[in-house]
């Protein structure tokens, strides 16, 4: 959908200076692969890899003028996050859970457009394209939305309650906290029954797992990590982990935590 979008938005613009860049790698890549070069277009840029280089990453998205998320399905939207985080406004599809990081509408920094609407997307896009200095104001606002929403601090003062479980066998079934913390917070779960999220109490947040109703600080199995993993976010059907971190050097990351057999 975004190729389509694309080549509609350069169709209809075809003298403004504007190039695509796309960075990750799938099961499609083929498929993709393909697309692009029967498009016939040299105004895209494929990055084929998953990159976990933080500095590349925020370079690429510092370079860039507005973030595009065409997908269909999503859970808790980390990538747009992220980018607005560096400044940029975005287009994105109204997947589910992409609204809400949006909830101010445009105010929020960012504009939505109905899923799988190629034509939508493009209009999007022109938008930016043609007020450039609205562009940036976008960006700014979008800068202050996850300052404001999901930063550690924040994340870590919106929440009051406890977390929990649900499933078709057991109802809701509640999940301990932390020893020692007051609150939790249960953010996602693989098929493996894995629950990944965040822990707080009075040294300020830790991200945390429950396996089994067991509760488990995510730093005493980060390998000699010298930050300290503050929430985790998501978790894959192989035990990966993603979310966010402090640095030694105290500044805000993401991260990736990889299972071991250990």
């Amino acid at each position: 959908m975004l190729l389509e979008a694309w080549s509609t938005l350069r169709s209809e613009l075809p003298h403004e200076d504007i190039r695509l860049v796309l960075i990750g790698a799938g099961h499609d890549g083929d498929k993709l692969r393909h697309l692009i070069a029967t498009s016939g277009r040299g105004d895209i840029l494929w990055i084929e890899e998953f990159l976990q280089d933080r500095n590349r990453l925020r370079s690429y998205l510092g370079a860039g003028d507005v973030y595009v998320f065409p997908s269909r399905h999503e859970g808790f939207p980390v990538a747009p996050i992220e980018a607005m985080a560096c400044g940029l406004p975005i287009v994105a599809a109204d997947a589910r859970g992409v609204a809400e990081i949006l909830s101010d509408g445009e105010n929020s920094g960012g504009v939505l457009v109905p899923v799988q609407d190629a034509r939508a997307l493009a209009d999007g896009l022109a938008r930016f394209v043609a007020d450039r200095s609205w562009c940036r104001e976008m960006g700014a606002r979008a800068r202050q939305t996850v300052l404001a929403r999901f930063s550690p601090d924040a994340v870590g003062d919106a929440f009051d309650y406890r977390p929990f479980v649900w499933t078709a066998g057991e109802g809701i079934r509640p999940l301990d906290v932390h020893p020692g913390d007051t609150r939790a917070q249960a953010r996602a779960v693989n098929d493996e029954g894995l629950i990944v999220g965040l822990s707080r109490g009075p040294g300020g947040l830790r991200a945390v797992t429950w396996q089994c109703g067991v509760v488990s600080d995510l730093n005493d199995l980060a390998g000699g990590y010298d930050g300290q993993l503050l929430i985790a976010n998501d978790v894959n059907d192989e035990g990966v982990i993603t979310g966010q971190a402090i640095s030694a050097a105290g500044t805000n990351v993401a991260f990736v935590a990889t299972p071991t057999d250990s």
